[in-house]
């Protein structure tokens, strides 16, 4: 079986994967991605999305005059998403997206050349009854397929001198575990049947 070392393994070539990996080899860090589909289809279901995303308190919000804030996003959020009261982790990430998607994501993508469309759309809405209750649905120009391509070509730039290593058309099938912790992934391309170990300390 063959060998790879890196300092992180990623799981999954899709946008989180991604923008993970991408991340990560920002931070100086060797990053193993595990991708099963094939590079054409590098990015997975993004590839086919129509590219919106709900974000609040938005520049383009405000041009519009819509009166969005945190506070206001997170009552919608929790007013339709049937979450109980003791949902402490999902109502904790609700909060954190919902005071944190300008700065993270908005704005994280405007930094890497991705482009919005000059309005804001009204889907799931809940003027009168659950949804949201004004327009915050925000749809990046040629769609999530740019975004896709736009994200791919900075992960390849980021990972220039070999610091990362991409492995298409390889399953996950195992984590190696040593002294009680996570220290690596079994993966197996799906081609010709061969295993490799990914040594890294975070998976």
């Amino acid at each position: 079986m063959a060998i790879q070392h890196s300092d992180i393994v990623v799981i999954g070539g899709g946008l989180a994967g991604i923008v993970a990996a991408l991340e990560l080899l920002r931070a100086g860090q060797r990053v193993t991605l595990v991708d099963r589909d094939t590079p054409e289809r590098f990015g997975g279901l993004a590839l086919w999305a129509f590219g919106g995303m709900a974000l609040v308190g938005t520049p383009l919000q405000a041009r519009m005059k819509i009166p969005d804030t945190p506070e206001r996003a997170l009552a919608d959020w929790l007013r339709f998403s049937e979450l109980d009261a003791d949902d402490h982790w999902p109502r904790a990430w609700a909060r954190h997206y919902v005071e944190h998607s300008r700065a993270q994501v908005h704005d994280w993508l405007l930094q890497e050349g991705v482009k919005f469309m000059p309005a804001v759309n009204w889907v799931e809405r809940g003027l009168h009854g659950d949804g949201n209750s004004l327009p915050r649905y925000h749809i990046v120009w040629g769609t999530s397929r740019e975004l896709t391509r736009c994200l791919i070509a900075a992960l390849r730039r980021a990972g220039e001198g070999s610091r990362l290593t991409l492995l298409h058309g390889h399953r996950a099938t195992a984590l190696d575990h040593q002294g009680g912790r996570i220290s690596g992934a079994v993966a197996v391309n799906e081609a010709t049947g061969e295993e490799v170990r990914l040594q890294a300390p975070v998976v």
